[in-house]
């Protein structure tokens, strides 16, 4: 492993950010006392001084005003906090000075944020292994205030039943794909699909559970916990019979693209006409489900990452791009109360992701020299004859398990 493979990604209290450079000020606190009389300087150590970093942090994309709201909010909330820097890892910093946000005209989906803080001593460093739990914790937030949210906006209160049937046919369509969601991720596990019963059940108490908001939200969040949560026993269920670790890996891309999948529940349901009163409250109501359950769908997604494996440093990064572009197809979307506890879990999310990629083996292709058996293979990548059914299953090759000349094979480096 170079110095390369030991950079991590920058971030400020679990808000990402590019960064250019960095200056770290360290050193001894000296006191310097020259005597007039005699060519003499003494000098005064009172030990090491606190560590002051200077970071020149920058925004990118399509979402940097997002990045970079969420970036200037944890630099404001002053106290101890985590700064991670490429080469110097996780220190627990306070942000001492204002700090400067540069925006140019010229330079659109960009912007610099230049900031001073100051290393908190003798506390020790935060651990990047408290990174599960921090995404598990913010997943739990973002779905507690899309909750909270639909409570708030959606209301059936008045409105006729021809009115009510656009948010009845979005809660059963999305029943609908939470179950072939939840159906895929059991079937790759080998096991009976036992959310469906829940699933079921909410689909036949949709129309009721309309007359009390604050009911449908938590009916909404139980039912995509149980429909995703199939995994994690799927999970154990393998883990208990010995699977290998590339098939717990391969759950873990068809759990992932199962919930992200299901999140495109909405792209059949048509328009509402909001021209009238009722048709504006039952647009309303609508699209409060529809943000409601994609955005708690993705808060279990994200959750999954901090309990399914992954296999390889590709694995993880492609699942990461994937659950980004989910965030940003639904960003636009999401109002003020709950668009800030979403930013975080996607900032989370990406620290996480690319910290559990890290310490991950890459894949590397392989040139068969000769006709070669697997055994042959796995004997002469990595000096083990037994990981012939891995070498095999990986590039899907059957019996007689024997390689022509020329065969490139993906493998794990290691």
């Amino acid at each position: 492993m170079t110095w390369r493979d030991r950079l991590v990604p920058a971030s400020f209290d679990g808000a990402p950010f590019f960064v250019d450079s960095d200056d770290l000020d360290e050193g001894p606190r000296v006191h310097v006392q020259k005597f007039p009389d005699t060519p003499r300087v003494e000098v005064q150590n009172f030990g090491n001084d606190a560590r002051e970093f200077t970071v020149n942090a920058y925004l990118i994309g399509p979402n940097y005003d997002f990045d970079r709201d969420v970036l200037r909010d944890a630099l404001l909330s002053g106290g101890a906090r985590p700064l991670t820097l490429p080469t110097w890892g996780t220190k627990s910093v306070t942000v001492d000075q204002k700090f400067k946000t540069h925006t140019t005209k010229g330079e659109g989906g960009f912007c610099r944020i230049t900031f001073h803080a100051v290393e908190d001593v003798p506390e020790e460093p935060f651990s990047r292994v408290a990174r599960p739990a921090v995404l598990e914790k913010q997943s739990g937030a973002v779905v507690t205030a899309a909750k909270g949210d639909l409570s708030q906006k959606f209301s059936v209160a008045g409105l006729p039943s021809a009115s009510q049937a656009s948010s009845l046919t979005a809660l059963t369509t999305a029943a609908d794909a939470l179950k072939l969601a939840s159906d895929r991720i059991a079937g790759a596990a080998g096991q009976v699909n036992d959310a469906a019963a829940t699933i079921d059940a909410f689909a036949d108490d949709a129309e009721a559970l309309m007359s009390t908001p604050t009911a449908l939200a938590e009916s909404i969040g139980s039912v995509v916990s149980a429909a995703l949560g199939v995994a994690t026993t799927g999970l154990d269920a393998l883990e208990t019979a010995g699977a290998p670790l590339r098939e717990l890996a391969r759950l873990t891309d068809i759990a992932l693209s199962a919930g992200l999948d299901a999140m495109g529940f909405a792209a059949g349901l048509g328009t509402v006409n909001s021209g009238s009163a009722n048709g504006a409250r039952e647009a309303t109501n609508k699209a409060a489900i529809v943000s409601t359950v994609q955005l708690v769908t993705i808060a279990e997604v994200c959750r999954l990452t901090t309990a399914l494996p992954f296999e390889s440093y590709v694995q993880a990064t492609s699942a990461r791009g994937l659950i980004v572009d989910a965030f940003d197809g639904i960003l636009d979307a999401l109002g003020d109360a709950v668009i800030n506890d979403a930013l975080l879990l996607r900032a989370n999310l990406v620290q996480h992701l690319d910290a559990a990629a890290a310490a991950l083996p890459d894949l590397r292709t392989y040139t068969t020299p000769r006709l070669m058996s697997c055994s042959e293979v796995a004997h002469e990548v990595y000096g083990d004859a037994s990981r012939a059914d891995e070498v095999a299953d990986r590039n899907r090759l059957g019996a007689p398990l024997f390689v022509p000349a020329g065969t490139a094979l993906e493998l794990l480096s290691v």
